[in-house]
């Protein structure tokens, strides 16, 4: 990541497709990093297109709440 970003660092190749308490996320390990609700195909998609372009970064404009996320390899 560039200075001054606000990135979170995880592995696309243990990131997983999971349900927590009844809704899909992708996941490394024991942090979820996206929430798609009762959406499985959804969140298998997002999955897939992570894995394609090897993402490795999930980038944040303000926190908490941002008003804009990213993703960077």
């Amino acid at each position: 990541p560039m200075s001054g970003e606000d990135c979170v660092s995880f592995n696309p190749a243990t990131t997983e497709v999971k349900q927590v308490n009844g809704r899909w996320k992708i996941v490394d390990g024991s942090h979820w990093m996206f929430d798609f609700g009762s959406n499985r195909a959804e969140a298998e998609q997002a999955l897939k297109v992570i894995k394609k372009y090897g993402f490795r970064y999930s980038c944040f404009v303000g926190r908490p709440d941002p008003s804009f996320t990213y993703m960077r390899r």
